[in-house]
């Protein structure tokens, strides 16, 4: 994660901020995620974290954005986040790098065009750290062989459709 490498100071500012911006809300989000409980509440707390982040993006603070991310440890799987514009396009793109000690993973050209796409988008992560914690267990084999297509296998097909083209020939060219 970029902030490995980081002095204590600059670690301290993220903390500061993250705090100020989410309190508790992120741990409640975890839990509530790992537990299937309360979606009503998960959804209260998603839609908010979302359009906090959608905000800062909105704002152009894209780097501020991918360091909160990151800091929300959503996933067991360590992972890295670049978000970017392309010049006179209205829409962020967002690519995810999951990694191990075996491989990294990529998603790459991620398209939001709202909150409702963040709020997917932190989902993915979450369903990925799910997905690894549950292969992890099973084989640590199976680790070294894991895949793109493996990783999402179960989640959204709507926003894996419209929203990662990447993918979406292996998915709904079959």
């Amino acid at each position: 994660m970029r902030f490995d490498h980081w002095s204590k100071e600059k670690k301290q500012m993220l903390e500061y901020d993250y705090q100020r911006l989410f309190a508790d809300q992120i741990m409640t989000l975890k839990k509530l995620y790992r537990f299937k409980a309360d979606p009503d509440l998960f959804n209260e707390i998603i839609d908010n974290v979302a359009s906090i982040l959608f905000n800062l993006l909105k704002d152009n603070h894209f780097e501020f954005v991918e360091e909160l991310i990151e800091r929300m440890f959503l996933s067991m799987l360590a992972y890295d986040v670049v978000i970017y514009q392309k010049r006179n396009f209205s829409y962020f793109q967002v690519d995810l790098h999951f990694y191990n000690e075996y491989k990294t993973i990529s998603y790459r050209e991620i398209i939001l065009v709202s909150v409702q796409d963040i709020k997917k988008m932190i989902e993915l992560i979450l369903f990925i750290g799910r997905k690894y914690d549950q292969l992890s267990l099973s084989d640590q084999e199976d680790m070294k062989y894991m895949d793109r297509y493996q990783m999402i296998f179960g989640f959204d097909e709507k926003f894996i459709k419209n929203n990662m083209k990447q993918l979406q020939e292996k998915f709904y060219m079959q």
